[in-house]
């Protein structure tokens, strides 16, 4: 696979194994393509998206998985009443379409447990599929807000009271398939153009102050 969507999969289900039997939440979900994917190693899946065509393909892709849910919604109306509580909140390369991150994060701060992870994806602001989807995307219904990078991401999340737990780095051509390692220098050589897409596992920083041997601040 040239791209990085196989390897976001590996990586995030990779997180998902820290956990036993967690409870995800989908936001921008999508056509359901990643949550189905990690249907087998988590015990309750719940994805979101603001466009109803996606939500009903993926309800539909979702057949036979009784512990997937689907449901049209934005980040700003999900709240613990509503949806319960999960160990792993995603943003699989949909924060930048958010008019605020900062309020998305906050919001869904509210719904992550103790313990709990929001896994972020982070397209390099500047590589060539990023402007590209930029000026693709600039009139549509979800246009790109902003795409901010691991350093500006720890920003905003660090006003909400996150830290980063964890950064994955994401290189094209990483599948070992022939055309893939006939390409390799050209992969290598895009990912260098803006840097590669990257996993951003982010933590409540209060919790980690007040885990026991750890110094408040």
């Amino acid at each position: 696979m040239f791209g990085t969507a196989e390897a976001t999969r590996e990586a995030i289900a990779a997180i998902c194994g820290r956990f036993d039997a967690p409870h995800v939440l989908d936001i921008g979900c999508g056509e359901g393509h990643l949550l189905c994917s990690l249907a087998p190693c988590i015990a309750r899946g719940v994805g979101i998206d603001i466009a109803e065509s996606a939500i009903s393909t993926a309800r539909q892709r979702a057949a036979g998985l009784d512990h997937l849910r689907f449901r049209v919604a934005c980040a700003e109306q999900v709240s613990e009443a509503d949806f319960g509580v999960f160990d792993i909140a995603l943003f699989g390369a949909s924060l930048e379409h958010m008019a605020d991150p900062r309020v998305a994060l906050q919001t869904i701060r509210a719904c992550v447990r103790e313990g709990g992870l929001v896994v972020v994806v982070v397209i390099a602001p500047q590589a060539p599929h990023a402007i590209l989807s930029r000026w693709w995307l600039k009139h549509s219904q979800t246009p790109v807000i902003l795409h901010s990078g691991v350093s500006g991401l720890q920003a905003i999340a660090a006003s909400v009271g996150f830290q980063v737990h964890q950064v994955t780095a994401l290189y094209r051509g990483s599948r070992q398939g022939r055309a893939a390692r006939m390409l390799g220098p050209l992969l290598q050589a895009y990912d260098r153009l803006g840097g590669p897409t990257q996993v951003v596992a982010l933590e409540d920083a209060a919790a980690v102050r007040s885990e026991p041997g750890t110094a408040a601040t």
